[in-house]
Order: C-alpha cells, then structure tokens, then sequence
C-alpha cells in the first residue's frame, strides 16, 4: 500500500481542540508551515501517514515549545505502525592525539 495523505495534528496546554491537517501528499511541495499556531512550552506534533483507505502505515511525534513571532523546525521520525520501537543509540567518539 501506498502513502497518500499525511493527517498533521498539533495540540498542548492552552489548545481547547487540536489543530489538524489533511495534505494530499502528491500536492506537498518541499516543507509544510502551519500558521498560528498558539504559543507555549509544550506543543506536541503528530504526523500520520495514510493509505488511500485512510489507515496508518507510519506515525511519528515530536514536541517543541511555539514563541510569538518566531519560526521552529520541527523534525519527525516516521516510523512503520506496528513495528516494536528500535531501543538502540549513536556514540560519537571524538580523539585527541597527543605525541
């Protein structure tokens, strides 16, 4: 099956009901903006990408804080519904040689 929307839904403290879009994926070009969105701390992201029965075949989450007037990146890992979450990490070993 066939990703063919992306359901976005942002919520938090302060948002009486969750703000949520549909996007067609074959009409997103490059990056998505959502507008207005309510400032404060916590405001949680969640994307879900539907096939064309409207079901998941990924989701993924993120939360950052809004501040008026400013932009944030928001970076989702998409992962398949209905695999077991990965519980492994990256180490970065930075060396200092000396003589």
């Amino acid at each position: 099956m066939e990703v063919k929307t992306l359901k976005i839904e942002v919520s938090g403290e302060g948002i009486t009901a969750p703000i949520v879009l549909i996007l067609k994926v074959e009409e997103i070009k490059g990056d998505i903006k959502i507008e207005k969105i309510p400032t404060g701390p916590d405001r949680k992201f969640k994307v879900e990408a539907l096939n064309e029965k409207e079901l998941p075949l990924f989701s993924g989450e993120a939360a950052a804080p809004i501040e008026a007037e400013k932009s944030v990146e928001i970076i989702i890992e998409m992962k398949k519904v209905g695999e077991t979450p990965v519980k492994e990490g990256d180490a970065v070993i930075k060396m200092t040689w000396t003589k």
